[in-house]
C-alpha cells in the first residue's frame, strides 16, 4: 500500500470513527457512562465491569440479586441502553425510580425486566408488589410483534420513559409497555441502575450506549421564581392549566422585554393536568439549556389544535393573556409546535397571520393552500424523511408551496429519522439564533 493510500485510509477511519460516535449520540441526551470506568456509579466492583467499552456481569453461579446503580437519582426521564444476554440465557433488567434495600443487596422500584423465556419488555415491581405491572407475556400480538424484533442473544434498544405516573417501554423500537400508576403513594423518583439476577447457572449481561434525556418538572409559581411555573387562566368560562417558562435572570430588569414562544404538543400530551406538554419537545431542550433566553408558554389540548377548534382559540387566549402579564416584547412573539403541534403551528399562522414574528413546524401535516397568507413570515420546517407518508408528503407540499411564493422558509430534512424530529430540531441552538433575528412586521 503506497503512503498516499496509507493516508486516505486512515483518513476514512477516522471520519468513520467521528461518525459512528456521533451516531451514538442521540440528540438530547446525555451519556451516563463514559465506557472506560464505573465513576458515577455505585456496586459490586468485583462483579460489575467495564469491558471493550460495556458494563459488564459475569457470575458462574449468582446467589443472589446484584445491582449497578448511578450515583444521581431521577424522577422524569427518557433513559436508553442497549443490552445483551450471553446466549440469550438469563435474567437482568433496569432498575429506575428505586433505593437500595438496607441490609442486603436488593433495591424497590421499578424495573424494566429482560431476560428468557418470558421476562423481555415487562414491567416489573421490585420487592415492593413482587409482581409483573404490565408486560407483553403469552400468545398476544404484542409479544409476537416484540419476539420479531428482539435479538435474544446479540445487542437490543432498550428505552424507558417515566412522566408523572406514566411509564412507557420499548425494545428495539417495539412498545411493550404503556403504564399508569394509580397508587399515589408509589414514589416518582430514584435511583437508574441494571441488575444481574440470581440464577443457578452462568449469566453474562452486557450494556453500553447509556444515555438520559432528563425532563423538566412543574412547580407551583410564586414572586422571584424562574423555571417552568404552573398557572390558571379562565376563558369562556373555563379554567385551564398551563405551564410558562421564565429564563434565568427574568427577575433582574423590570423594563427589559422578553422575546417569547408559543408551544403546541403532539397528540401523546393532550389531557387536562397542564403540565405533560413540558415533558415531550421543546421542554427537555430548554431544561438542557441553562440561558435559554425566551419566556415560552406551554398550553395543553383536551382534542386539537386545528383552526376555529375550541384548543386553538384558548391556546392564543393563554399566551395572549401571559405575553402581556410577562414583560414579553409584543414584535418577538414566536410560534412552534410538533406532530399534531406541527399542525396546529401552520393553522395558527394562517389564523393570525400578523400576530408572530417566526412559525416553526416540526414533523407537522396539513394543507399547503394557506401559503400565500403566510408568505411574509419566516418559517423553518423540520422532518425526517422516515416519518409516515402522509407528514412527508405533506411537510414536502407545504415547503413546495412556500417556496413558489418567495417565502423565507428553512426546511432541514433529517436522514433515516422516523417521527420524532423534535429532538433533532430543538437542540440546534442555530434555531433559536434564527428565532431572535426576527422581529413581527419587519422580515
Amino acid at each position: 500500500m503506497s503512503s498516499r493510500l496509507r493516508f486516505f485510509v486512515a483518513i476514512a477511519v477516522v471520519v468513520g470513527w467521528i461518525s459512528a460516535a456521533r451516531a451514538e449520540d442521540p440528540p438530547g441526551f446525555k451519556s451516563v457512562f463514559n465506557g472506560k470506568d464505573l465513576s458515577g456509579w455505585n456496586g459490586n466492583t468485583e462483579l460489575w465491569k467495564v469491558e471493550d467499552g460495556a458494563i459488564v456481569a459475569e457470575s458462574p453461579k449468582q446467589k443472589q440479586n446484584e445491582f449497578l446503580v448511578i450515583d444521581k437519582p431521577y424522577r422524569d426521564f427518557v433513559f436508553k441502553a442497549s443490552f445483551k444476554l450471553k446466549d440469550g440465557y438469563g435474567n437482568s433488567g433496569i432498575q429506575f425510580r428505586s433505593v437500595r434495600r438496607q441490609g442486603d443487596t436488593e433495591m424497590i422500584g421499578y424495573q424494566a425486566d429482560l431476560g428468557a423465556p418470558d421476562w423481555w419488555g415487562c414491567l416489573y415491581d421490585e420487592s415492593r408488589r413482587n409482581k409483573v405491572l404490565m408486560g407483553p407475556r403469552g400468545d398476544t400480538p404484542a409479544n409476537r410483534n416484540l419476539k420479531k424484533a428482539l435479538k435474544p442473544a446479540d445487542w437490543n434498544d432498550y428505552s424507558v420513559r417515566a412522566m408523572d405516573d406514566r411509564i412507557a417501554l420499548t425494545i428495539n423500537g417495539v412498545t411493550t409497555v404503556d403504564y399508569r400508576e394509580m397508587d399515589a403513594k408509589i414514589p416518582r423518583d430514584g435511583h437508574i441502575g441494571f441488575q444481574i439476577h440470581a440464577d443457578a447457572r452462568p449469566v453474562r449481561v452486557e450494556f453500553k450506549n447509556v444515555f438520559i434525556q432528563e425532563l423538566p418538572i412543574a412547580e407551583p409559581t410564586s414572586p422571584g421564581k424562574t423555571g417552568f411555573l404552573t398557572h390558571e387562566f379562565e376563558h369562556a368560562g373555563k379554567k385551564t392549566r398551563f405551564v410558562v417558562y421564565l429564563p434565568n435572570g427574568y427577575h433582574e430588569s423590570a423594563d427589559k422585554k422578553w422575546p417569547a414562544i408559543l408551544f403546541l404538543h403532539g397528540a401523546g400530551e393532550r389531557g387536562g393536568d397542564g403540565s405533560l406538554p413540558i415533558k415531550v419537545g421543546i421542554g427537555p431542550a430548554i431544561l438542557a439549556r441553562p440561558n435559554f433566553p425566551f419566556v415560552v408558554v406551554f398550553v395543553q389540548a383536551e382534542k386539537t389544535w386545528e383552526a376555529g377548534s375550541a384548543d386553538a382559540e384558548r391556546a392564543m387566549a393563554v399566551f395572549n393573556d401571559a405575553c402581556r402579564k410577562h414583560n414579553v416584547d409584543p414584535d418577538q412573539r414566536h410560534v412552534t409546535g410538533i406532530s399534531m403541534g406541527g399542525r396546529g403551528t401552520w393553522d395558527a399562522i394562517q389564523t393570525w397571520p400578523k400576530d408572530f414574528a417566526s412559525a416553526t413546524v416540526v414533523c407537522g401535516f396539513g394543507s399547503a393552500d394557506g401559503a400565500a397568507k403566510v408568505a411574509h413570515l419566516p418559517i423553518q420546517i423540520f422532518c425526517g424523511d422516515k416519518d409516515s407518508e402522509r407528514i412527508v408528503g405533506s411537510m414536502n407540499a407545504i415547503e413546495k408551496a412556500l417556496k413558489e411564493q418567495n417565502a423565507p422558509v428553512v426546511a432541514t430534512w433529517y436522514a433515516g429519522v422516523g417521527h420524532n424530529s423534535w429532538d433533532h430540531a430543538y437542540n440546534t441552538d442555530a434555531l433559536y439564533d434564527w428565532m431572535l433575528k426576527h422581529r413581527r412586521g419587519k422580515n
